[in-house]
């Protein structure tokens, strides 16, 4: 079986976050611009690629891994910095459920 590879955008600041609807159809959604940021990212990432905003890596300052990149997502106005760290795994480590 083949699956798709990973792509991840990781953005930190506040974020909007609710329970809509009742019964069978309750859902929690998250919205506003940190996730659409972050869901910029994860479009921008290549295969097995994560991009972390230069606000998350604040949040996270190891940075040990990575290479900084200039990113301009589509849907935002301006440039910004981002972080971008590639995951390997072999065959063996992806397990089907």
């Amino acid at each position: 079986m083949t699956f798709p590879a990973p792509r991840v955008g990781i953005h930190a600041d506040p974020a909007l976050l609710g329970r809509f609807g009742g019964g069978q159809r309750e859902h929690f959604p998250a919205a506003g611009t940190t996730i659409n940021v972050a869901a910029r990212l994860c479009a921008e990432a290549g295969p097995f690629e994560t991009l972390i905003s230069e606000q998350a890596s604040i949040s996270s300052p190891d940075e040990s891994d990575g290479v900084w990149r200039s990113l301009m997502p589509r849907g935002l106005n301006e440039r910004m910095r981002g972080r971008s760290v590639h995951f390997r795994w072999s065959d063996s480590d992806i397990m089907a459920s």
